[in-house]
């Protein structure tokens, strides 16, 4: 009963953690974060210099695994001071209410986990069933053969250079692999406002079914924002023929 306490208690710590950090943890970040400093609390429950370090170390470790898919060393302290902060207000909380806190708590988390899990089931049916069939193979075309990867047919990207040609996205870690030049830039709005990407020229052959193929000449805007399931986000016009 211990354990389920405290795991409700860092539960929700982590969901307020990620409002307060506006940042997006995935429902098993949260449930391994929340389950490895639960365990810390239960076992640990004396106090001493040696478990205050432990405790220390494995709130550490639990902003870590939040932070898992965005480790930067600068916002790690600080979303490690929010952690610690909610904590405390947490366990401040619990002192002035008494023994009457941690079971509300404990509801209150169940169902946050309920709701979470449904959200993350749909939202891994969604991208089985429906963004699988907007994979397709592709392959960058060069002088010296053929580099193999993933698009992403995406109705949205509408974005076309200065002679109104489509222009895809690419990933720019595959930018660096190859070795490509930049050619100039684009202006792109996103949801953080408008970002100037630099651009490369690219010939892609896209692969529509097992023999159906079309090869495009464009330019690629350079990004870091995409996901880990494609390497390019092909342009609307690209659709299937």
């Amino acid at each position: 009963m211990v354990f389920l306490n405290w795991f409700a208690i860092y539960y929700l710590i982590c969901q307020v953690a990620e409002i307060i950090m506006k940042e997006r943890y995935t429902t098993f970040q949260s449930l391994i974060a929340a389950f490895g400093r639960a365990l810390i609390d239960t076992l640990f429950q004396y106090f001493s210099v040696y478990t205050v370090i432990i405790k220390l170390l494995s709130s550490l470790f639990a902003v870590v695994v939040l932070k898992w898919y965005s480790f930067q060393f600068k916002n790690l302290f600080v979303t490690f001071l929010a952690f610690m902060t909610i904590k405390l207000a947490f366990i401040g909380s619990q002192y002035m209410f008494g023994n009457a806190l941690p079971s509300s708590i404990a509801t209150c988390a169940g169902i946050i986990i309920v709701l979470s899990s449904i959200r993350y089931l749909f939202r891994y049916l969604y991208n089985f069933i429906y963004t699988k069939k907007l994979l397709l193979n592709v392959c960058l075309v060069f002088d010296y053969g053929e580099v193999s990867c993933t698009g992403y047919y995406d109705t949205g990207n509408r974005l076309y250079d200065d002679y109104n040609k489509p222009v895809v996205v690419i990933h720019n870690k595959l930018v660096e692999k190859l070795q490509l030049e930049h050619v100039g830039r684009i202006a792109t709005k996103t949801v953080n406002g408008i970002k100037i990407l630099p651009l490369v020229d690219l010939k892609i052959k896209v692969y529509y079914n097992e023999s159906v193929h079309r090869v495009y000449e464009v330019r690629a805007a350079v990004s870091d924002y995409l996901k880990s399931q494609h390497d390019i986000i092909l342009h609307r016009d690209m659709g299937e023929i």
